[in-house]
């Protein structure tokens, strides 16, 4: 025994039979349930609409230069310690007064290189700060950069060097 059709399932049926579900976009092809499920409904159409129109909250614009940011600063230092590694290696053993004067030098340039880091990094943390007040949810913020953590990543390589 069948369930009698309700008007619903009639209209459906009528408009399959007329042909007017066929070579709709997407057929044959899974429902895409995809979504934020935390988003909030009433905002759903207005986020579909900036995110096609290639616009973004900005605190993911915030996060995305911050890890520009970090990695700048990282690879900055990374390529003043290969320089001084590079030049101190040329030194070698070598103690005369020119060698001393190049040491001295390379010295400086390497100090100064790690108090841009610090200074870059101390920037960094107060956009970190930003961020993690702008974030919609706490599982979204930053930690800060530890600058001590990266300064002896980057110099224990070279700590044998600076001797």
């Amino acid at each position: 025994m069948t369930e009698p059709e309700t008007w619903l399932d009639k209209i459906i049926r009528e408009a399959q039979e007329r042909g007017e579900f066929d070579n709709l976009p997407g057929e044959g092809k899974p429902i895409a349930l995809g979504g934020n499920s935390f988003e909030d409904p009433a905002w759903r159409l207005a986020n579909h609409l900036l995110k096609n129109g290639g616009f973004v909250p900005d605190w993911i614009e915030l996060d995305r230069e911050i890890r520009g940011a970090v990695d700048e600063a990282r690879e900055a230092l990374a390529r003043s310690r290969d320089w001084r590694a590079g030049r101190l290696s040329a030194l070698g053993e070598r103690r005369d007064l020119d060698a001393q004067r190049e040491r001295d030098l390379i010295a400086g340039d390497w100090g100064r290189a790690r108090r841009r880091f610090v200074e870059a990094v101390g920037a960094i943390n107060k956009k970190i700060d930003l961020l993690n007040l702008k974030v919609p949810l706490p599982r979204l913020q930053r930690a800060k950069v530890d600058i001590a953590g990266e300064m002896l990543i980057l110099d224990s390589p070279f700590s044998r060097l600076s001797r």
